[in-house]
C-alpha cells in the first residue's frame, strides 16, 4: 500500500506503550488474544498494547475524557461492541472500548477474538472499511476475515510510518 488507507481517521498513538485497563470480566482472556495479536504487527512500529492499572479514585464505568483508556462491560451499547477514541490534532490520547454482554453472549471464543480485533483496530485509529479488501475493519466481519489481515497489516505500516504531528505551542500568558 502506496498512499494512505481510505479508513485511517488521521490520528495515531505516539511511540511507546497503549495502556489499556482492561475490565472485560469473563471476556478478558479473548481480549488479551486481541491485544497481542495486534501486538505483533505493531512491535515493528515501536508500539505496543500494554495493560494498565485503574489510577482514577473512582473506579466506577470509565468515562471518555477520563485521560484512561479502557475496555469495560456495559449494556450502553446496541453493538456486539464499540469503540470512542478522542485525539488532539493528529495523537490519539485515549480510547474506550464497551462491549455488550446482552449480544456477546453465546459468541464462540473465536469470533469474540475478531470483534475485539476489530475494536482495537478503532482504538488504533482506523474507522470501518467497506472497500474490495478484506479487513477485520470491515462494517460486517465478513466470514474470509480470520484474524488481522495482510490489508489492515498495510494499512497500519502506512499510516503509522507518518512522523506525529509536532503539537502547538502553548501561547504565553501576559
Amino acid at each position: 500500500m502506496t498512499s494512505l488507507p481510505p479508513h485511517w481517521i488521521g490520528a495515531k498513538w505516539p511511540t511507546g506503550t497503549i495502556p489499556l485497563v482492561v475490565e472485560a470480566g469473563e471476556y478478558r482472556s479473548a481480549f488479551l488474544e486481541a491485544m497481542q495479536t495486534w501486538n505483533i504487527y505493531l512491535a515493528p512500529l515501536k508500539r505496543r498494547f500494554v495493560v494498565a492499572r485503574r489510577t482514577r479514585r473512582n473506579p466506577a464505568m470509565p468515562l471518555m475524557g477520563d485521560k484512561e483508556s479502557a475496555v469495560h462491560i456495559t449494556s450502553n451499547t446496541s453493538f456486539y461492541a464499540d469503540c470512542d477514541v478522542r485525539r488532539i490534532g493528529g495523537r490519539i490520547i485515549e480510547a474506550d472500548v464497551r462491549l455488550n454482554p446482552t449480544k456477546l453472549i453465546a459468541i464462540p471464543h473465536l469470533k469474540l477474538v475478531l470483534i475485539f480485533m476489530h475494536e482495537l483496530g478503532h482504538a488504533l485509529g482506523f474507522s470501518h472499511y467497506d472497500g474490495p479488501e478484506i479487513s477485520v475493519l470491515h462494517t460486517k466481519l465478513p466470514y474470509q476475515v480470520t484474524g488481522i489481515m495482510p490489508f489492515d497489516i498495510a494499512s497500519l505500516k502506512s499510516s503509522y510510518a507518518l512522523p506525529l504531528p509536532k503539537p502547538k505551542p502553548t501561547p504565553k500568558r501576559k
